[in-house]
């Protein structure tokens, strides 16, 4: 945090922290980390929005995202979440707050200076606790915040009650899969092993697995690794086998192309080099999409309840 936040935050009465700040900044609850150090670096705002004001409020963020240096943009009712890149200094954090409450102000369906959830005064309550949900910290009505909780927690409950699905899903997964081979064999045609065939591969069968109503649950990921990784290998060697049956077949030559294979590449140094810096390359970046996969798998099984406090 530099010192251009630092005054920023001093002038407006809001409270820094060590693991960021937060307060209300001209009828807007406002909190966050935007330290260079942190792996997180975020802003929100809690502020209640109509359904109307949610569309106004995405629109312009992303709209915006560019200027003031967004790399994640998130919407709902009680208020907005935006993710911060490198791009993101004080000045334009400091730029973006004051914008964004001029916007508000100016917004049909939000409400400023109200309980994000209800949307009612808060002046004069007795019933008003800071609470946070999931790194935004604001002040709302207890009422309305154990309501909230409650049906997070109803949700969450709701969903592991789900079925799994797992064989549609996994129907999904190889046809995803497959697509990303069949690239990957068409770019090998024409003398290219593409890193972005292994990925697509990876990226295609989860996206199809949630198409084909799988369940994002732990299931997807071992289904998934298993899958990709199997079928794009398998496609490799089979690139590799046809290669070596055409060869084969100009010079006369009969006999099994798998044999035939390795024995090139015990007796062919530099095919064998070729062949298996190919092999690990493909595999390295199809583990890169696979990881992907998995860390959005488990982050989305993280329960939402357990980002809800109260101070």
């Amino acid at each position: 945090m530099g010192k251009v936040f630092r005054e920023f935050l001093l002038a407006n009465n809001i409270t820094s922290e060590r693991s960021g700040f937060s307060g209300l900044y001209r009828g807007l609850y406002i909190s966050g980390n935007i330290s260079v150090f942190s792996s997180s670096r975020y802003v929100t705002g809690a502020v209640h929005l109509a359904q109307e004001a949610i569309v106004s409020l995405q629109t312009w963020l992303q709209n915006n995202a560019r200027t003031y240096g967004f790399q994640g943009i998130e919407v709902t009712s009680y208020g907005f979440y935006c993710s911060l890149s490198a791009m993101a200094t004080d000045q334009k954090i400091v730029a973006f707050l004051g914008a964004v409450v001029d916007f508000l102000n100016n917004c049909q369906g939000a409400t400023l200076n109200a309980c994000p959830f209800c949307g009612e005064s808060l002046e004069g309550e007795m019933n008003v606790r800071l609470v946070g949900v999931n790194g935004c910290k604001f002040r709302a009505h207890e009422q309305c915040f154990d309501s909230y909780a409650a049906a997070v927690q109803k949700d969450e409950a709701a969903f592991r009650q789900e079925p799994t699905n797992a064989a549609r899903g996994a129907l999904g997964a190889v046809i995803g899969a497959l697509v990303g081979c069949v690239l990957w064999w068409l770019l090998y045609q024409i003398g290219f092993i593409a890193v972005i065939a292994a990925i697509a591969t990876a990226f295609a069968a989860a996206f199809l697995w949630d198409k084909f109503g799988g369940k994002n649950c732990k299931l997807k990921i071992v289904i998934i690794w298993l899958v990709t990784t199997l079928l794009l290998a398998g496609t490799m060697l089979l690139c590799y086998l046809l290669d070596v049956s055409s060869a084969m077949a100009e010079v006369g030559v009969t006999g099994s192309a798998f044999d035939m294979l390795i024995q090139l590449m015990r007796d062919d140094a530099e095919l064998r080099a070729a062949v298996l810096s190919d092999t690990v390359v493909s595999l390295i970046f199809i583990v890169a999409g696979n990881v992907w996969m998995t860390v959005n798998v488990l982050r989305s099984q993280k329960k939402q309840s357990s980002g809800l406090v109260k101070y």
